[in-house]
């Protein structure tokens, strides 16, 4: 007699099996006769059963699948490999699907179409890198040229061609009026130089209206102002800041005039600047004469910075009103 042994694993413990079917994968319904099955509950790995196959003679080397049985009733399933020797214990095989040929065909087509992707994919990218590379240039640059023209700033020189100043309407009309203001930034406070005209009390100066109020922020020697303040900046997000005006000599709460303000950061030879819009509920509440000017910015922390405290504009009724 010889005795071939199988592991049954993953059950619960104390099982009564007392019965077992073995398969063999070519013939997957038909029992393989001259069986005796024996189980016993190992008494540590107790989710384990040793089963013991005795046969006049060693099954066979090949796969098999064995069912086991308390009664009539399958409980637990395993595909097993046998050498076909006698006291073997048979190891647990990992059963693989075949794919068909239709499937296969399919599998090598979609990865056919996939490397063409790729290809296709990482053609795309080099386009786009030399695309980017000739258009970014060139549009930086027509924008610099485009700001010294509007601000008379930079080194470039820059000159409005004569089509485009035969193109401009007459007057005011499309034409941003920029009032410039120099401004100290720094830890320190700093000072305001006012604008080269005066701004007319009861006036918008909004940018959507192509009017506004701009403050280049320089230092004390005319060179861009620091606009970093320990571990802030102005062009952090979450800031807000705030343009106070107050009549000069007589700062008072009750008569300050407000403006937002929009920071915009050096870009080549020019400077770092504000955007500064008043409406005409704001400038309605100046009398004529100068103004002292103070920047707050506020972040979202609560971190307060104020700057260029000193600073002076003129208000007046007469001057630049629009018709």
């Amino acid at each position: 007699m010889t005795t071939q042994y199988a592991v049954l694993k993953g059950l619960p413990n104390g099982l009564a099996l007392d019965a077992g079917k073995l398969f063999t994968l070519a013939a997957p319904d038909t029992v393989v006769t001259g069986n005796t099955f024996l189980f016993s509950n190992r008494t540590n790995a107790n989710t384990q059963y040793v089963v013991s196959i005795v046969r006049a003679t060693a099954l066979p080397a090949g796969d098999y699948t064995l069912i086991a049985y308390i009664g009539s009733s399958p409980k637990v399933e395993i595909a097993l490999t046998f050498l076909g020797t006698d006291g073997e214990t048979a190891t647990e095989t990992a059963r693989l699907a075949e794919l068909d040929s239709a499937v296969l065909t399919q599998l090598d087509s979609i990865e056919t179409d996939a490397a063409a992707s790729v290809g296709y994919l990482t053609s795309l990218v080099s386009s786009m890198t030399t695309l980017l590379g000739r258009v970014t240039a060139p549009v930086y640059g027509m924008w610099i040229d485009l700001i010294q023209m509007l601000t008379g700033t930079g080194t470039a020189n820059v000159k409005w061609t004569t089509k485009a100043l035969e193109n401009a309407p007459t007057g005011s009309g499309g034409v941003t009026t920029i009032v410039t203001l120099q401004s100290v930034a720094g830890i320190s406070p700093g000072v305001i130089v006012g604008p080269s005209e005066p701004l007319v009390i009861g006036d918008d100066y909004l940018t959507v209206m192509n009017r506004s109020v701009r403050i280049n922020l320089l230092d004390a020697n005319g060179d861009p102002a620091e606009v970093d303040y320990g571990t802030y900046a102005l062009d952090d997000s979450g800031i807000s800041i705030q343009m106070l005006l107050a009549k000069s000599g007589k700062p008072s709460v009750e008569a300050l005039i407000v403006g937002t303000c929009t920071f915009f950061p050096a870009v080549d030879t020019i400077p770092p600047y504000l955007i500064v819009e008043f409406t005409k509920t704001e400038t309605a509440k100046a009398i004529p004469g100068p103004y002292d000017m103070q920047a707050e910015a506020v972040w979202n922390d609560g971190k307060v910075v104020t700057f260029a405290p000193y600073g002076q504009i003129e208000f007046t009724r007469n001057i630049g009103r629009r018709t």
